[in-house]
Parts: structure tokens; C-alpha cells; sequence
């Protein structure tokens, strides 16, 4: 090869080397046409409705006892729909209770089996509040209002105790009552006028030495099986205490009605159903449950609501180890009350989140 093409090839390869250079210094030193951005995750569960995560503070006036079945239904309810909950059984402490779980909370549910002095405290500054009485007063119209009506309730539980099979008229009875002067025993002494009850026994509290339960163990020891329906208690404090004194002398003979609903009720009828076989009052899981969809369906945007609840006959046959969850399917078409849409695809979801985890 000679010098000179030599020359010219070397030349050449000079040139391609300048312009792939020339070529990377501008594309390094380009800026790009358009950023590129990071697709966002889409958000899922509680906060695929809310856009946030959602925290629910259940306050009550009473003590942890009176409160349980109304806690479990309202905690049991929110947790299924991805809501945190706090429960605070604050008993005399309320306003002060309230005033601080409502803090760190979105909304609030609050249950009252006791009075509270300062009613106005129910309106909390921008926190929906859905708020369940055993007896009506006149809470703020910004708050969700579910209130228990007690008429009937007794005449319920005597009817309850009449009817129960396999009882016949005349109703042989054993009757509790506080004092000869209440409503309970003009409305037993209008049943025996009619001729629905045979008194066997009855106990005055106010006019007796002896406490109930001493008084009802001394009286049953001229009974024997057969011998007697049931006893009927003018309320639940004679009831449980008859109930217990039934239990301890190995009594199944007989059955123990009264007006009211309580956890201690409960208890007993989960313990001794064939003793506390039916109960008339208030229903504090199902209330539970209605009271937090209507708090959180507050925070969602929609208007507080009223809503009342009637005497609800329980019975101990319908009730297992989960009484709570029992006694919200009792009444089917208040169960469904305020549920929404978009409740309905958070239980899926986070059903089929807490499904997947069990099986791995």
C-alpha cells in the first residue's frame, strides 16, 4: 500500500472517530422531550373510600359490664370495614373521656345506659357522632340519634311469661316487685283479675326482711317439680338474683322472666337457657352495629339520622358463645338498616385479605 492512500485512509478513520463523538457529547448533553412520571399506586380499602386511614372512638357512659355487647357488636362492625376503634368505658368520667378519645378520632359512636349531665358535650366539632340511649333525651340535631322506647316492654315480658310453652292459663307464678305501688304489680294484679295468673308466691321488697334470694330459696323448698311455671321479676336486679338462687339449688323446673335486657341477662340465658329462657328490652349489639354505619356514613357526607328502637323479645335458644353476633340477626330487617354500597365492597375486601392471610 502506498504512503499516500495510507494517509487518506487514516484520514478517514479520524473523521468517523471526531463525529461518534460529536454525536455522544449531544446526545449526553440532550435533554429529554418529556419528564417520566411514576404511575401512583391505586389506593385499596378504607382508604380507596375515604382517602385516608379511618380511626373511630366508641365512648360509653356505663362501666365495661354494661357496655360489652354494645363494645363487641360496634368494634366487631368497624373492623370489618378496615376502621381502627378505640372503646372506653368511662362511667362517671364521661365528658372528660369523650373530650379526649375524640381527638385522635375521625368520627365517634357513643352509647349511653347512663344519664349524662352535659348533653350538649355529644357535639363534638368536626367529628360525625352517632349516639344510642336506653332512655330518650334531647341530643344536638348534628348528631345521629338512636334512642330505645320502653313502651310495652312490660307488658311484653308478663305476656312473654304467660305464653311460654308449655305454660296454660292460669300461669302458675312466683312475683318479684320492688313495691306493691309500681307498674309492674297493677299490671299483675289486672292479669289475675282476668284470670291469667295463679300467684303462688309473691315478695315485696320494700315490705320483706329477707333479701330475695334467701326469701325465694326458703319459699321453694314447699315446691317440687311440677309445682310451679315460673317466676316473674319486676326487674333485672330480682331477676338475676332469683336466677341465681334457681341455678344454686339445681332448679330447671322453671323459668325466670322480666322486663329488660342486660349483659348480666345475657350471661345467664347463654349459661342457663332452659332457666332464663327469654328476655324483653333493648337490643345493645344490634344498635351497636347501626350506630356505626350511620357515623361513618355521617363522615362519608351523608345527613345524621333518627332512629327508634322497640322492646325486642330475645331468646336464650337463639343464642350461642357469640351473643353479640346472635343478637344482631334476631330482627333481619334492621340489620340491613343504613348499610351502604361501598360498606359492602370494604367487608369483601378485607374479608378476602383476611381469608388469603389465614392460608398462608
Amino acid at each position: 500500500m502506498t504512503i499516500k492512500k495510507m494517509a487518506t485512509l487514516l484520514s478517514a478513520a479520524l473523521i468517523c472517530i471526531m463525529i461518534a463523538g460529536c454525536s455522544v457529547e449531544t446526545t449526553a448533553n440532550e435533554e429529554p422531550s418529556a419528564a417520566l412520571t411514576a404511575t401512583p399506586t391505586p389506593k385499596a380499602g378504607i382508604e380507596a373510600v375515604f382517602d385516608k386511614p379511618v380511626a373511630l372512638a366508641i365512648v360509653s357512659s356505663g362501666d365495661e359490664t354494661a357496655s360489652a355487647l354494645f363494645f363487641e357488636a360496634a368494634a366487631r362492625e368497624a373492623k370489618s370495614l378496615g376502621v381502627t376503634v378505640t372503646t372506653n368505658a368511662a362511667g362517671s368520667d364521661f365528658n372528660a373521656v369523650l373530650a379526649e378519645a375524640a381527638q385522635d378520632a375521625d368520627a365517634v359512636v357513643v352509647f349511653l345506659p347512663q344519664e349524662i349531665k352535659d348533653i350538649a358535650s355529644l357535639d363534638v366539632p368536626g367529628k360525625p357522632t352517632a349516639v344510642f340511649e336506653t332512655k330518650k333525651s334531647s341530643v344536638p340535631e348534628s348528631v345521629s340519634h338512636f334512642y330505645y322506647e320502653s313502651d310495652g316492654e312490660l307488658d311484653a315480658a308478663l305476656d312473654a311469661a304467660l305464653t311460654y310453652p308449655p305454660h296454660d292459663t292460669p300461669v302458675r307464678l312466683i312475683l318479684l316487685f320492688e313495691s306493691a305501688e309500681s307498674p309492674a304489680y297493677a299490671a299483675y294484679q289486672q292479669l289475675y283479675d282476668e284470670g291469667k295468673i295463679f300467684p303462688k308466691e309473691i315478695y315485696i321488697a320494700s315490705e320483706e326482711e329477707l333479701e330475695v334470694g334467701e326469701w325465694l330459696t326458703e319459699k321453694l323448698n314447699s315446691y317440687v317439680e311440677g309445682m310451679l311455671d315460673a317466676v316473674f321479676a319486676e326487674d333485672m336486679t330480682l331477676a338475676a338474683t332469683a336466677g341465681d338462687a334457681l341455678f344454686a339449688l339445681d332448679r330447671t323446673d322453671m323459668e325466670v322472666f322480666c322486663p329488660g335486657v342486660s349483659a348480666d341477662v345475657v350471661s345467664r340465658m347463654q349459661s342457663h337457657p332452659d332457666v332464663f329462657a327469654q328476655a324483653v328490652g333493648h337490643n345493645d349489639a344490634l344498635a351497636g352495629v347501626l350506630c356505626v354505619r350511620a357515623a361513618l356514613n355521617m363522615l362519608h357526607g351523608e345527613k345524621a339520622i333518627v332512629h327508634t328502637f322497640k322492646p325486642m323479645l330475645i331468646n336464650a335458644a337463639d343464642l350461642n358463645d357469640e351473643a353479640a353476633t346472635a343478637m344482631i340477626t334476631i330482627d333481619s330487617e334492621q340489620a340491613a338498616l343504613f348499610n351502604a354500597s361501598w360498606m359492602d365492597m370494604l367487608r369483601d375486601n378485607y374479608s378476602a385479605t383476611t381469608n388469603a392471610s389465614d392460608t398462608q
